[in-house]
């Protein structure tokens, strides 16, 4: 974890694009400490995740698909790959990794924003 941690501050120091990097982050941590998040396949763990599907994401389950979902079946690939996310895609990715973050840490909240904003400035 310190790896990935020593990792995402030389990536803030050379980039801009502080959203892609925390999602980044949160997706390592969460693997790390072994929650890591089925983002290619539904719920069943065997069908394909489809880019133009939408999808509610159960935190013990993964995502299901739903008229009503709140994610596109394209974040969440563009999630397990890693790729660069539209702005809409950060906007869906950010409420997602929020909740399982809030959900996993029962309640609390996760203070990255403010940890490499001070490692930042120092």
């Amino acid at each position: 974890m310190f790896a990935a941690y020593l990792g995402v501050l030389g990536q803030l120091a050379q980039t801009r694009d502080l959203e892609q990097v925390l999602r980044t982050f949160e997706l390592e941590l969460l693997s790390q400490v072994g929650f890591a998040l089925r983002l290619d396949t539904e719920a069943d763990g065997v069908t394909p995740v489809e880019p133009g599907g939408r999808y509610e994401y159960r935190v013990e389950q993964g995502p299901v698909r739903s008229a009503a979902g709140g994610l596109s079946g394209a974040t969440l690939l563009a999630l397990a790959q890693r790729a660069p996310l539209d702005a809409e895609q950060r906007r869906e990715a950010r409420t997602l990794l929020r909740a399982v973050l809030r959900y996993q840490l029962g309640g609390r909240e996760l203070r990255s924003r403010e940890l490499f904003r001070g490692a930042i400035l120092k």
